[in-house]
């Protein structure tokens, strides 16, 4: 073997070497952390993708938050707190989903007109306004 075949050959080993090194090294491919979660494609860290949305709002009486009333959109549920603020979590993505609201007893919806929501995957959507609640028996409300 002459000695340009034997450089040929060092040079040909040296590729192969250094080409399974970079491959074995970033383990084939696919790259990155896997425990970092690719929001952009809705990967949230534990290797899922991200299928479910969160909405946030208040519910009054006469402008004033009223707690225990439950809220409910897409199979989940949240009670209203002594603010009469709310968080409904995991709620399966999707748009014009109806809102439901169970009021504490002696207590009614001020408006008969459905509420519908828009749940985006990975974020808190609050409501633009909040859930308006009448006393039974009460006087009609001021304008708003």
């Amino acid at each position: 073997m002459g000695r340009g075949s034997s450089w040929l050959l060092l040079v040909t080993t040296s590729l192969v070497a250094l080409s399974l090194a970079v491959v074995v090294g970033c383990g084939g491919g696919g790259g990155g952390d896997p425990s970092n979660g690719d929001p952009v494609n809705g990967d949230n860290g534990d290797g899922e993708v991200a299928t479910t949305g969160n909405i946030s709002g208040q519910v009054v009486c006469y402008g004033t938050g009223l707690a225990d009333a439950v809220v409910s959109v897409g199979g989940q549920s949240s009670v209203s707190d002594s603010d009469g603020n709310f968080v409904i979590t995991d709620i399966t993505e999707g748009d014009g989903q109806l809102l439901t609201v169970q009021p504490p007893s002696s207590y009614v919806l001020e408006s008969d007109e459905p509420v519908y929501v828009d749940v985006v995957v990975d974020q808190t959507t609050n409501l633009s306004e909040p859930i308006r609640l009448i006393m039974l028996g009460s006087p009609p409300p001021p304008p708003w």
